[in-house]
């Protein structure tokens, strides 16, 4: 009998999110403008991506619980298929579309949760590689540094990267910030008030610390659904996806500094007005309205970031696509950001999603149904390493990737940065978006409308 481990329970609530039209699978591309061999990408794998155990491990139910279970037949040629690209094809549109296929087809639940596709006369010379990773084997940031252990900063060099904070939203307060648990925190908020009741300062952090917590759960339990907009309703289950062509993070650099933003601060901004374009351009009402984003917190330290599992909670953030100014948009961004980067939602998020991962399974459902209608699109943003680094000696030009979308949420809208540049990549049910190249197109636009503030341009 080979080795099993108990499924954590955030890892369970995402295992059982799947539904027909909307499967809990992270798919990410690695673009590369010279070919890289089936042999050579086996021999990678063996040496770095399968040294993690969950990728030789399959989920398993037993009568009481689910686990990890070593795939006694685990073969590497069952994960990986090769596709060649047609030559008389637009590379760039034939691999969107490749993707687009892929998007809603399932991973064998027989077998390890995940599958990877070279693509081959992707470009000139080059290839591309599609790695699909079921969200129960880690969140984002862990999957990043799955990543960036098949990569090397030189040719030749074993990998030293580390996930950047600068482009992250992360829980601040130490108290919170690696708990495995959200009951933990009542426990050590007890502790520290009987321990502390002599210290006034101390005393009246952890009651602040309370009082905040208090407030996050009742925002999260009685969250009212999102306003109604022709981004959401029924969904088809057909995906399609895009990204934008890369921005210079200097461009960025140069808009904040003349208006007092981060980095972060901008990028939400030119996604809330590239929606803004969009109901533009088909003639939709969107004076005075918002559109609210679910936003993944990471909750795990830097020092664990490549740890397999999931370790993070969510935020409601309502988008001001009414205001019409793109420099007072982001104004009310970064206010709004500001707001919400002092509440415990990300914490309380977590541990709803934990407690999840234990009740009956139709009862997980319809509380996921319930929670999809607070919001119309998914928001991640992911940092990359600043600069260019190596698969197999091969450089890599792009990354992109797509999270999931829970429930009847349609939407997906990321933001990674690498070697100097930012992507945008938007995934679209097409019931809701039957073109998401307009509003990936879109964020190019806010971006050259907010660097245009800048004495620079």
């Amino acid at each position: 009998m080979s080795e099993f481990e108990k499924m954590g329970s955030a890892d369970v609530a995402w295992l059982r999110m799947d539904e027909p039209n909307n499967l809990m699978i992270i798919n990410s591309v690695l673009m590369f403008e010279e070919p890289l061999t089936t042999e050579v990408l086996n021999k990678l794998l063996e040496q770095r991506l399968l040294i993690y155990p969950r990728f030789r491990q399959k989920v398993v139910k037993t009568q009481v619980k689910f686990v990890w279970q070593d795939d006694e037949n685990f073969l590497l040629d069952n994960h990986v298929q090769v596709h060649e690209l047609e030559q008389n094809e637009d590379k760039e549109t034939a691999l969107k579309s490749l993707i687009s296929q892929m998007m809603n087809q399932p991973l064998d639940p027989s077998r390890p949760l995940w599958k990877a596709t070279l693509v081959q006369n992707y470009g000139t010379t080059g290839s591309a590689l599609i790695l699909r990773i079921h969200h129960c084997l880690a969140d984002g940031i862990a999957l990043v540094g799955v990543l960036l252990s098949l990569t090397d900063e030189k040719p030749g060099m074993a990998p030293t990267h580390t996930v950047l904070p600068e482009f992250s939203l992360n829980a601040s307060e130490p108290l919170v910030n690696n708990l495995n648990d959200v009951i933990p925190v009542f426990k050590r908020l007890a502790h520290r008030t009987f321990k502390t009741l002599t210290n006034p300062g101390e005393m009246a952090r952890v009651l602040n610390l309370s009082w905040r917590f208090f407030l996050a759960l009742i925002k999260v339990l009685f969250l009212w659904p999102d306003t109604f907009t022709p981004l959401k309703g029924n969904l088809s289950g057909e995906k399609k996806v895009a990204w934008s062509n890369p921005i210079p993070v200097a461009k960025f650099k140069e808009a904040g500094n003349t208006l007092d933003a981060k980095i972060n601060d901008l990028a939400i901004a030119a996604a809330t007005g590239s929606i803004q374009r969009y109901f533009k351009k088909h003639a939709y009402p969107y004076v005075g309205k918002n559109v609210r984003v679910v936003v993944p917190v990471n909750l795990r330290p830097m020092e664990e970031f490549s740890q397999m599992g999931n370790r993070f909670g969510v935020i409601f953030l309502p988008l001001p696509i009414g205001v019409e100014s793109p420099g007072e948009r982001l104004e009310e961004v970064k206010r709004r950001m500001n707001r919400i980067k002092s509440s415990l939602e990300a914490v309380v998020s977590f541990g709803m999603l934990q407690f999840l991962g234990k009740v009956p399974h139709l009862i997980q459902r319809l509380m996921i149904f319930i929670f999809s209608l607070r919001g119309t699109a998914v928001l991640t943003n992911v940092p990359g390493p600043k600069s260019e680094i190596f698969l197999a000696d091969i450089p890599l030009s792009k990354i992109m990737f797509w999270v999931p979308q829970s429930g009847n949420i349609g939407i997906g809208l990321s933001i990674l940065s690498y070697g100097g540049n930012i992507l945008f990549g938007v995934v679209s049910d097409t019931s809701l978006i039957q073109e998401p190249d307009e509003i990936a197109k879109g964020f190019e636009e806010e971006i050259e409308a907010l660097y245009q503030l800048s004495p620079g341009a």
